[in-house]
């Protein structure tokens, strides 16, 4: 009798441990086999002309509509580039037929392209940065960068006022930014930062594996120099 109990005993921590392995496999598998996004690049053309304009488009959605909305979102930011390449292309052929342009060639010469970044792709989370690059003589150019963040399972956008949702998290996170620059004068414009020193949702931002990093344009806080400069935000200042 003892040892028929042994025996029960044995057979059901044999069988609870088949079945605890069978459960982590079959969740591995079903992680693995988890659709990924794939983002490809296009170039966007309009009357058989092609503009150094680039952007993304999305495939491998599971939700076919919020692929469509991904992509159109997308699509829409690149129109609105190539109505700027225009405006800028129509002021630069009024400056070539001033006199300036015949002495000095170099400053009649402009430029307008994008392209973009995959920065995050990852949980159900689509990060992209699009930049927008404008050269029309001088120095250098500008380039102006702008942040989308998608729910790959809904298509929605995600905007910096959706992740930090109060007031609270909003003022831990300029806070945070603040004390970064603070402690980089050799980088940000440390002086006066508390005056021009904004967070909201024209805030250029992506996700990483540990929280939001926050985009800023060039010149609004620092040199030209420092180009379009990042501070990382780990998700525990805010959450």
């Amino acid at each position: 009798m003892q040892k028929l109990n042994s025996f029960k005993l044995q057979f059901s921590i044999l069988l609870a441990f088949t079945l605890f392995s069978f459960l982590m496999f079959s969740a591995s598998i079903t992680h693995a086999s988890s659709p990924t996004v794939k983002v490809t690049s296009k170039l966007y053309t309009k009357k058989s002309q092609t503009i150094n304009l680039v952007y993304p488009q999305v495939t491998g959605l599971k939700s076919k509509s919020a692929q469509i909305k991904i992509n159109t979102a997308l699509l829409n930011h690149v129109k609105k580039s190539y109505k700027n390449y225009l405006l800028l292309k129509k002021d630069m052929e009024e400056v070539k037929k001033e006199g300036l342009c015949k002495q000095n060639p170099q400053f009649c010469v402009y430029y307008y392209g994008t392209s973009f970044k995959v920065k995050y792709n990852n949980a159900g989370k689509l990060s992209i940065l699009l930049i927008d690059d404008q050269y029309s003589g001088g120095a250098h150019g500008t380039a102006y960068v702008t942040g989308y963040n998608f729910n790959t399972s809904t298509g929605d956008k995600y905007s910096l006022t959706s992740v930090l949702n109060t007031k609270t998290k909003m003022n831990k996170v300029w806070q945070y930014t603040f004390n970064y620059m603070k402690k980089r004068p050799n980088t940000f414009f440390a002086e006066d930062l508390d005056k021009y020193l904004r967070i909201n949702n024209n805030t250029a931002f992506y996700f990483t594996s540990s929280g939001i990093s926050l985009l800023f344009q060039q010149y609004e806080v620092a040199p030209y120099a420092a180009g379009n400069p990042e501070v990382k935000i780990p998700s525990n200042v805010y959450r």
